[in-house]
Order: structure tokens, then C-alpha cells, then sequence
């Protein structure tokens, strides 16, 4: 119940990030990895029914292995950094 509750809450607003730019893969990352087998199928197939590009290009989800050392930033924490906390 609480993979499908974190599943509705990622859905939402991944939805509306692929109705306003062409995302076709989405990257989980942190402690989402953890639950990774049970969350990613349960997300794709959320995402893809909210969308607005339904049927058109799905979404894929997937799991980022990139460890420590990696310079891959996370989508939120752009948004976050340069929107919210400016």
C-alpha cells in the first residue's frame, strides 16, 4: 500500500513533466532504489496512463546506479536550486 501511495504521489508530477517536455525514460535514484523492482513497474504504468502522450511514447522507468562520484543531479534538485529556493 505504500509503494502504490509513493507510486501515485512520482506519478503526478512526472506526468505533467512529460505533457510539457519529451521525457521517454525516467531515472530513479537515492532511497528509491531500494524498492526499485516493486516501485518502477507500478510508476511506469501510472505515468503512462496520466499522460497526455498516452499510447504515443511510453515512459520507461528505470533504476540509476550512479554511485558517489557521479555528476548526474537529480531533476528536482535542479528545479529546486534555481525555482523555489532562489
Amino acid at each position: 500500500q505504500l509503494v502504490e501511495q509513493e507510486a501515485d504521489y512520482l506519478a503526478a508530477g512526472v506526468a505533467n513533466l512529460t505533457n510539457v517536455i519529451s521525457v521517454d525514460t525516467v531515472l530513479l535514484a537515492g532511497d528509491l532504489l531500494y524498492g526499485v523492482s516493486l516501485l518502477a513497474p507500478i510508476l511506469e504504468e501510472k505515468i503512462n496512463r496520466r499522460t497526455m502522450r498516452r499510447g504515443i511514447l511510453p515512459v520507461r522507468v528505470l533504476p540509476s546506479y550512479s554511485g558517489p562520484d557521479s555528476h548526474v543531479q537529480a531533476a528536482a534538485d535542479v528545479a529546486f536550486g534555481r525555482f523555489l529556493m532562489a
